[in-house]
């Protein structure tokens, strides 16, 4: 990508961040970088590269361990701490939290399928660490919704996982492909080429091509102008909860309606 090019995503990509007057729960980015948090107790190493790590916040009686996988486009440029804020209150909450970090499309040298495979060894790295019996959850937001649903449909980790949120996930990365913001047209920045281009490396990558994992559930704002509420609809057997007035970044904000249904699903998928 030119000089130009990523200087004209971080122009346009910022003006989504900015909240709509219309919806005072559409929190902008910058509100999610406010947000106080409480430092990991610990992390995981699952490779060489600095950002193959998984940290987490843990405790002993948690109600249930959670892995998460951060969004921001698959690109470089967002990172894990944009969600500390949101592992912390989720460990205040009574969960153990495990977040983890993958390289990712720019400098730290992801794309697909290397970032995908981040996910599936930081995973792997979580169950080899972990001696709980409490439920075990997967959840990603956005991007990390998209890798998270994936991971969850994959037959290697299905019969670990009881069960998988998505906030605002990609469901379907062939119709994100062809969008206009500037989030959906790095996309194929991160697969490496259009739908045409990379037609097979689409369709392994693509969520709504799998049999999600039974207990599924996406939650979505119907005022999210980076994912579209219609993505929530897009994946067979997942249940699905829109919150009114709810933008993108709400379900990784602590103090908002979204975060208290997210902490809400999270009951009912651990106590059922």
């Amino acid at each position: 990508m030119t000089t130009i090019k990523w200087y004209t995503f971080f122009i346009t990509f910022a003006l989504l961040l900015i909240p709509s007057a219309a919806a005072d729960q559409n929190v902008s980015f910058s509100a999610v970088l406010d947000q106080p948090f409480n430092e990991p107790s610990g992390q995981l190493v699952y490779g060489h590269d600095e950002n193959q790590k998984v940290m987490h916040w843990t405790a002993a009686d948690a109600k249930a361990d959670i892995v998460f996988i951060h969004g921001g486009c698959w690109l470089s440029a967002y990172d894990i701490k944009h969600t500390y804020a949101m592992s912390s209150a989720l460990n205040e909450a009574g969960y153990s939290v495990y977040s983890i970090e993958y390289r990712r499309t720019g400098d730290t040298g992801g794309g697909w399928p290397t970032t995908y495979n981040d996910i599936q060894r930081g995973f792997s790295e979580v169950l080899t660490h972990r001696t709980s019996k409490r439920p075990l959850v997967v959840m990603g937001h956005s991007a990390g919704g998209h890798l998270g649903l994936l991971l969850a449909s994959s037959e290697d980790f299905k019969q670990q996982i009881d069960g998988v949120i998505g906030l605002a996930a990609i469901t379907d990365i062939n119709a994100y492909a062809q969008g206009k913001n500037s989030c959906e047209r790095v996309t194929a920045d991160f697969m490496g080429g259009t739908p045409q281009q990379r037609a097979d490396a689409y369709r392994d990558a693509n969520p709504v091509n799998y049999s999600a994992h039974s207990n599924t559930t996406l939650l979505q704002g119907d005022a999210d102008r980076i994912v579209a509420p219609s993505y929530a609809a897009k994946l067979p057997r997942a249940a699905v909860k829109v919150v009114p007035e709810a933008g993108h970044f709400d379900w990784v904000h602590p103090n908002t309606k979204a975060f208290t249904t997210l902490l809400d699903t999270l009951e009912q998928l651990t106590n059922d």
